[in-house]
């Protein structure tokens, strides 16, 4: 024994380290140096070979998943190597993904070689069980003086400054270290008890923590576990020779073993088309190039599992479970936020209790809680934080062993999603606008909506810009408009609502009905329900203008506006006797009602009040509009489709501000509150309760001194009414 050691102490101290250029591997040169220095190991791995190409002949008929429960023993002089417990358990992970073939960079795999890989069929466990039948993590710490190792075996020994290995035939033990020379070595099966396991540099054991790239994937272990289970390199150890055997038969012959990350594909020992397997877990390549095992290389691994195999015994281990009781699954994690995250498990059948166990993942100590339901709600976590948890069944027989720890990690603190402010409107026509607000922070889109508020239903769209242009808007109409921030964690309510007008359709201005409009008898017709431009040019002016109703609308209603100077206003039947006027002084607007009940033809006189009043610049507005109801007089809302409102259809305001109005059974009833000049205030959607009367109290609201209009509008009316607040 002491000859080979020493030789493998001069082999190591000569080989390159981890910040080398390759990768290095010393399970070969060990396995060299026992065959010819150790007979009966040599006899051991004789046999092996033999029992290997008998399985061979019927390899699936043990088939099944195997559990090997793993101790790891951290050997560390610095406080760097000791590694935490999160980096080693992410090199369980990466094995139960590697030897399960779940591993999801799978799919960089070449076409050539993806149909080869192959599903090993062995998880792994932190073993939970000690070979005292103790509970453990399968984590043991051991602080040593001895640093760095040099590939002597030492670290195996309590003696010499390692820890001495569990019972082999329960435990696959992994030593952790520093080491010299190699990224790792391994036993072959065979090998010496006390000797038998894997042992891995610190800086390529896992991910994370402290692992250095290019081996920072945890396929270092990969590898490792490979010749633990009988595996040879994939070039057979023969130097660029190509007369090595790796006994596997569907991996081609290479010449010596690749490194980096070769573009495929890798020519060697006339392999073409497709070269070399430089994916497979046991070349040379970075973690990252190092991707799958083989069908052959499976079959290999598993002949040591079946009976009479070197490490059948470790099936029967009890490391990973000590009694019947069932052990959770399933284990998961939802609804994660900053603070908050509700974990749970598959129930176990027989279950009196689980042990629940969790932990901040950089934290050591584990707290530890005991549900009988089979979820629980983690509250006040830390954001932007990974934890872990493992839960253990206790049943009346006894209890399981701990579930292989769950991850999940919280969120950051959600960034405040504000509505925008600022919001403004530049009214561009009749007929179109542009509606815009100020920013908010941290906002992904803007949810704009707008309406004409005597509407019921919302125009909806969603930008990322901070205004928009809408178009097919109604001329002299009242708009609103609001909106709402789009964030990443949600969205914000709704602005404050912004008003805004369309003004009127421009009235085109001229004189061209002169000189037909001086008398009635040559006065021009106009439309109804339009309004024109037109002058009085002259003090000595004056415009007569035809009209006709007809018998379905034989209301009438003149409206004379946008005087330059003080004119008034007459209208006339066909025999010329005068049925309306209106003198208001000044440039007030002029208006005349006149609610006949046939259709007729009617003259509108235009004149000013003086030679003095009269502009040759300025067009007058005059607008004439006809009803099948009768107009108010000085009501700009006409009723439509109920006839005349007698004084019970009405709508009511009383002190307390309860609004009675009259509507049909189930009508969508709009209810704005407006000021003096116009502007709606506060606006209620209700629908109607009754038949007839119905009532609505406005909410409290602070009101000052002043008059204000309620406006009610049904499908069948809009009806107007003012109160005033003292």
């Amino acid at each position: 024994m002491k000859n080979w050691i020493l030789f493998l102490f001069m082999l190591t101290t000569a080989s390159f380290s981890l910040q080398a250029q390759h990768r290095s591997c010393g399970s070969h040169d060990i396995h060299n140096m026992m065959m010819q220095t150790n007979p009966e190991y040599a006899a051991k791995r004789a046999a092996i070979e033999e029992h290997t190409e008998r399985y061979k002949t019927n390899p699936a008929k043990h088939r099944g998943v195997i559990t090997i429960p793993v101790v790891v023993h951290v050997v560390y002089k610095t406080d760097k190597e000791n590694i935490s417990d999160a980096q080693i358990l992410s090199q369980i992970e990466v094995l139960n993904k590697d030897f399960r073939k779940l591993n999801t960079d799978l799919n960089n795999t070449p076409a050539a070689f993806i149909n080869s890989a192959a599903d090993i069929e062995v998880q792994f466990c932190l073993a939970q069980v000690d070979p005292n039948g103790n509970p453990t993590t399968g984590i043991v710490r051991v602080p040593t003086t001895v640093g760095p190792f040099v590939g002597n075996d030492a670290v195996k020994f309590t003696a010499q400054g390692g820890d001495n290995a569990w019972d082999r035939n329960k435990y696959l033990n992994v030593w952790v270290c520093n080491i010299m020379g190699y990224l790792g070595y391994s036993s072959f099966p065979g090998s010496p008890a006390e000797l038998d396991g894997v042992v891995c540099y610190y800086g390529a054991f896992g991910t994370g923590g402290v692992t250095l790239p290019p081996y920072h994937l945890g396929r270092t272990m990969t590898h490792e576990i490979g010749h633990w289970m009988n595996l040879v390199h994939i070039w057979g150890d023969d130097g660029t020779g190509c007369l090595g055997s790796d006994y596997v038969d569907d991996t081609p012959n290479q010449a010596g073993y690749n490194f980096s990350c070769p573009t495929f594909p890798k020519i060697s020992c006339n392999n073409g088309p497709d070269g070399d397997m430089f994916v497979n877990y046991m070349d040379y390549c970075n973690d990252q190039c190092l991707l799958m095992f083989t069908e052959g290389q499976k079959t290999r691994m598993r002949s040591v599992f079946a009976p009479g195999g070197a490490r059948w015994n470790i099936l029967s281990s009890n490391g990973c479970n000590n009694n019947s009781c069932g052990l959770p699954d399933s284990l998961y994690a939802t609804n994660v936020t900053h603070t908050n995250a509700t974990i749970g498990w598959k129930p176990v059948p027989d279950a009196v209790n689980y042990m629940l166990q969790y932990k901040a993942e950089t934290d050591t100590a584990w707290t530890t809680s005991f549900q009988t339901a089979n979820t629980f709600q983690f509250t006040n976590l830390t954001p932007l934080t990974t934890y872990n948890f493992r839960v253990l069944t206790q049943c009346n027989s006894g209890n399981s062993i701990f579930t292989n720890p769950h991850t999940f990690s919280t969120t950051a603190v959600p960034l405040p999603c504000n509505n925008p402010d600022s919001l403004y409107a530049n009214v561009l026509s009749p007929f179109s606008a542009q509606i815009g607000w100020r920013s908010a922070p941290y906002a992904l889109n803007y949810i704009v909506r707008y309406k004409a508020y005597s509407n019921i239903n919302w125009i909806e769209d969603t930008v990322s810009t901070l205004n928009i242009s809408i178009a097919d808007l109604i001329p002299t109409t009242n708009y609103e408009f609001q909106v709402q921030t789009q964030c990443a964690n949600g969205i914000s309510i709704w602005s404050n609502l912004f008003s805004f007008n369309t003004p009127a359709v421009p009235i085109p201005c001229s004189n061209s009905f002169e000189p037909n409009n001086k008398r009635s008898s040559t006065s021009p017709l106009i439309a109804v329900n339009t309004t024109i431009g037109t002058m009085i040019a002259t003090g000595n002016d004056k415009d007569y203008f035809r009209i006709t109703t007809t018998s379905a609308q034989p209301k009438l209603r003149v409206t004379m506006s946008n005087l330059p100077a003080d004119y008034d206003i007459r209208l006339l039947n066909t025999n010329g006797n005068q049925i309306g006027i209106s003198e208001n002084g000044g440039t007030q607007t002029e208006e005349i009602v006149f609610n006949g009940t046939n259709g007729a033809t009617y003259f509108i006189f235009v004149y000013p009040s003086s030679n003095l009043q009269f502009s040759s610049s300025t067009c007058y507005h005059l607008t004439t509009s006809t009803s099948a109801n009768n107009y108010r007089v000085n009501e700009t809302y006409p009723t439509t489709g109920k006839g005349n409102l007698s004084n019970d259809d009405r709508i009511t305001i009383t002190e307390d501000l309860k609004v009675m109005y009259d509507a049909e059974l189930n009508d969508p009833v709009q209810i704005n509150l407006l000021s003096i000049q116009g502007q709606r205030l506060n606006g209620f959607s209700v629908i109607a309760t009754s038949e007839g009367k119905n009532t609505m109290f406005l909410p409290e609201m602070r009101l000052s001194s002043g008059m204000y209009f309620v406006e009610v509008i049904t499908p069948e009316s809009r009806q107007v009414e003012k109160f005033i607040i003292r």
